[in-house]
């Protein structure tokens, strides 16, 4: 019975008849648009960035929430209003006209992940540290003129 059954199985693969349906494509996800918010931007920057590589199709609803409406965005630590500092530079991928609330979100959480919890694993309070960063920053801007 063994080789019979064997043996039908191979009839019917050899003869091209599916036991199995074949499988489906896997849909590849949509490549997005590449966009670069190097170190020191600023959010006007980015807003800009984002308008130019047609992200989002103003920069208005971006700025009005990046510089007004942190408290309303999640993190691992208290939010400012104004999140300037707090956006991680880095290179992204959006689809066109992504809602600048997931923006936003995006970019946090890449700070929340790679800086934030550096932050408060050494103890310290994430906006403490920003501060003086943002100095220190400022500073040296000023040494190199």
């Amino acid at each position: 019975m063994r080789i019979a059954l064997t043996g039908l199985f191979l009839g019917l693969v050899l003869s091209g008849c599916n036991i199995l349906p074949k499988p489906k494509p896997t849909p590849t996800p949509f490549p997005g648009i590449k966009v670069t918010f190097p170190e020191g931007f600023t959010i006007e920057k980015m807003a800009a960035r984002l308008v130019d590589k047609k992200v989002i199709p103003d920069d208005r609803a971006f700025l009005k929430l990046a510089k007004t409406q942190g408290k309303s965005f999640k993190a691992s630590f208290p939010l400012p209003a104004n999140l300037e500092g707090y956006l991680f530079p880095d290179t992204y991928s959006f689809a066109p006209d992504t809602d600048e609330k997931k923006i936003i979100q995006l970019l946090l959480n890449t700070f929340d992940k790679k800086v934030a919890s550096k932050i408060t694993e050494s103890g310290k309070p994430v906006k403490e540290t920003m501060i003086k960063a943002s100095l220190v920053e400022r500073e040296a801007e000023v040494e190199e003129d």
